[in-house]
């Protein structure tokens, strides 16, 4: 696993020349993350054996020491960081907490400079999706704004110009246009989104604007005042207008309209419109808490958002993005002077000390310290609780071989050009040959929006790209909402009714001989883990000989 080269040298007479050639050089199978974690108080020690499991270069460790509840930052933020799809939310979610735990973690130069770069490059990334309103759509180049993704993706822009961070050219004067506006013409209509929280999230969406506006310096107080007004606001709606209030220096208004307010939130799941959940919701009531300084409830809340961001219950990107955000916020924003102060040793070699004002200090285990089996051993040297956690991961070399399925159902055939099915076990080298997708909604959860279809193929089959060669395009399969083609893979987005089938089609050629692995074909719903479906990978060959294909 890691970069690989190819050198090739041509000699003619006296002449030779070289070219060098790097292949990287990958894994399939997901990554496992092993976890550990204990509470040490001042002079306590812990130790801890650790083995790692994964591919030799796959494997890393960290050591992560916090004053703060364990939030499981390091594995959250990868979640965000290697999420494969890029929605405007997804985009988002995966850089906006990392600028802002740049303020609370000890960072190396490398680490910091990594963070700059995925910053600057999301910024520039939000620039495919803005659209001639000066909102931003949902997926790049789609004409129809996302209204809570203009609320989200301009809360970052407006934050990172803030942290020091240069904004292309026009991209915030149109971006505020547009947010007035619609902030503006905004109704107060409870049939604006279509579920059983429609009215929430029109109210919730409209909130979030608002704020927005007032972060980037240009409040709309008229639209404030009148959805102040508005009869039977929801709660989640009071703490966010409440924290626009306060961002324009009227704390009292923001004081009135929060009394009273209870930090709970309902348990529900959108899949789509604002994205949200009860535990999303409460991470930005943690955000209106620190706005406002109310630090004894936010600390209240900050604890229960470490709890869901520690535990090992799924959480969607848009969960896990703003948990963190309001978690950074709290942390960079309470203050006190709670120092780090520790020792490490890992494999019985000498302990190293170190100190540190941030809030979380975490350590990379070296490539010399990433043996088989080891063990690690931390000492709280300071006079302050520490919250120790220890991660462990890597890749595996064998995949899930199991099939799946939750309120979802997912055939996969692989057909010849005239729709006769083939075993892809053993395909001629030169074949043409469909992958087809067919997918269900039982109907147990309603209409299903935002879902994705993962299809990864082996390296030595090639897609037929139907955008780029029209002959193929015939051959694609039901319409999708949005489709992301790659060298080596198809990102699906769609979405489908209660009852209602799907099919989606690849077209693809059998092109290098040699024996590779096909990966899991995998569908899910993006904001609701409960929705999804799996069929398990499998070993396949491309051959010379013209009669291992045979038909079913």
């Amino acid at each position: 696993i890691g970069i690989a080269r190819v050198k090739v040298k041509c000699t003619s007479g006296k002449e030779v020349a070289y070219q060098e050639i790097e292949l990287e050089v990958r894994t399939p199978n997901p990554k496992v993350v092993d976890a550990y974690e204990t509470v040490l108080k001042p002079g306590q020690s812990w130790n801890r054996e650790i083995a790692f499991k994964g591919i030799e270069g796959t494997n890393q460790g960290t050591i992560e020491l916090s004053v703060l509840p364990q939030m499981s930052l390091e594995a959250r933020m990868q979640y965000l960081i290697q999420y494969p799809h890029g929605c405007i939310e997804q985009t988002t979610s995966s850089v906006f907490p990392q600028m802002l735990a740049a303020n609370i973690v000890d960072l190396t130069d490398k680490q910091q400079k990594e963070i700059s770069g995925n910053v600057k490059a999301g910024l520039k990334r939000l620039q495919l999706f803005q659209t001639f309103n000066g909102g931003f759509s949902y997926w790049p180049g789609e004409g129809v704004d996302s209204e809570w993704g203009s609320n989200y993706a301009g809360n970052f822009m407006l934050e990172a110009e803030k942290t020091g961070y240069s904004l292309p050219a026009n991209m915030k004067s149109r971006w505020v246009t547009y947010q007035s506006s619609v902030a503006k013409n905004w109704s107060n209509n409870s049939s604006a989104y279509s579920h059983p929280h429609g009215q929430e999230t029109n109210q919730d969406i409209q909130a979030y604007r608002l704020y927005t506006l007032a972060l980037a310096g240009s409040p709309e107080l008229g639209s404030m005042n009148r959805l102040r007004e508005e009869k039977n606001l929801f709660e989640t709606t009071k703490w966010r207008l409440a924290a626009a209030y306060q961002l324009v220096g009227q704390p009292e208004i923001a004081k009135q309209l929060v009394k009273g307010l209870k930090t709970e939130v309902e348990k529900y799941k959108e899949l789509s419109y604002s994205y949200g959940s009860n535990l999303r919701d409460k991470a930005m009531i943690l955000e209106a808490l620190v706005i406002t300084k109310d630090w004894d409830k936010a600390a209240k809340v900050a604890k229960e958002v470490a709890e869901n961001l520690n535990s090992k219950e799924w959480m969607s990107t848009q969960e896990t993005g703003y948990s963190l955000l309001a978690m950074c916020k709290y942390a960079d924003g309470n203050g006190g002077s709670k120092n780090i102060n520790f020792d490490y040793a890992v494999n019985g070699q000498a302990a190293i000390s170190k100190k540190s004002k941030r809030k979380i200090y975490q350590v990379k285990l070296s490539d010399a310290d990433i043996v088989k089996k080891g063990n690690v051993t931390v000492k709280n040297n300071g006079d302050v609780v520490l919250y120790a956690k220890l991660m462990v991961e890597g890749i595996p070399s064998i995949g899930d071989k199991s099939s799946s399925a939750s309120n979802l159902t997912m055939e996969v055939r692989y057909t010849n050009m005239k729709g006769v099915t083939i075993d892809p076990a053993k395909i001629v080298q030169g074949t043409d040959f469909i992958a087809e997708v067919t997918l269900k909604n039982p109907g147990t959860k309603g209409y299903y929006k935002e879902m994705a279809l993962n299809q990864i193929f082996p390296s030595g089959w090639e897609i037929h790209n139907a955008r780029m060669d029209e002959t193929y395009a015939i051959y694609s399969g039901d319409k999708s909402t949005y489709q992301d083609i790659r060298d080596d893979r198809v990102y699906t987005y769609y979405n489908i009714g209660g009852k209602e089938t799907k099919t989606y089609k690849v077209v693809l050629n059998a092109t290098y001989l040699g024996k590779y692995y096909l990966p899991t074909v995998y569908s899910e719903a993006m904001y609701d883990n409960a929705i999804n479906a799996r069929v398990p990978g499998k070993w396949v060959e491309v051959v010379k000989d013209a009669g291992s294909v045979a038909a079913k």
